[in-house]
């Protein structure tokens, strides 16, 4: 029995040993082996790109003080005993991260209306910390449809020139517990 255990426990100890510590700082490279605090990676994506290549007993740092953008897509996993690990380096506090995604290049379009190119869906947008009301039409209330079909909503009020709405984003109320979310693929008055 006690060579089993000891058999058990030294074959821990040896996952521990071939376990990888990456490194994470927003003063980091992605071109970087990410393997140390002197050469760590930059960014959420270039750890992304090496999560299927992770081991039980990895650990993954990020450097305390930082902020880091993105989504971790964590496909693996550790074992009983030894899993892969997140945690942080450095001193201050602790590092955080966010599904925000910073916007930048705004512009003023007139008056107090800024406008900025973004490729990606927009569900939420913080100025300062403090959640804005995204633009909308109509400003307050609803539109109503008229007929419809899988592809085609008709409203009586949509009067615009063609194209007006296309690249647009439509959120449908299909039932009184449903909303529905779709981008405009071309519109006509």
């Amino acid at each position: 029995m006690k060579k089993h255990l000891l058999l058990i426990f030294l074959l821990l100890l040896i996952s521990q040993t071939f376990a990888t510590t990456y490194y994470v700082s927003s003063a980091g490279n992605d071109a970087n082996a990410g393997t140390s605090t002197t050469a760590p990676w930059k960014t959420i994506a270039k750890l992304n790109t090496h999560i299927l290549s992770m081991k039980a007993g990895d650990n993954i740092l990020f450097r305390r003080g930082d902020v880091f953008t993105g989504q971790i897509l964590l496909t693996v996993s550790g074992g009983a005993g030894n899993p892969i690990t997140f945690g942080a380096y450095g001193t201050g506090a602790d590092p955080v991260i966010s599904g925000m995604v910073p916007v930048t290049g705004w512009k003023l379009h007139q008056g107090n209306i800024w406008y900025a190119s973004y490729s990606g869906n927009v569900p939420y947008l913080y100025v300062n910390d403090k959640m804005m009301t995204l633009a909308r039409y109509p400003n307050t209330g609803y539109l109503l449809v008229n007929t419809a079909t899988v592809n085609n909503i008709n409203s009586k009020s949509i009067n615009q020139a063609n194209d007006y709405w296309k690249g647009a984003n439509i959120r449908l109320r299909t039932t009184k517990w449903t909303w529905e979310y779709k981008e405009i693929a071309s519109s006509t008055s």
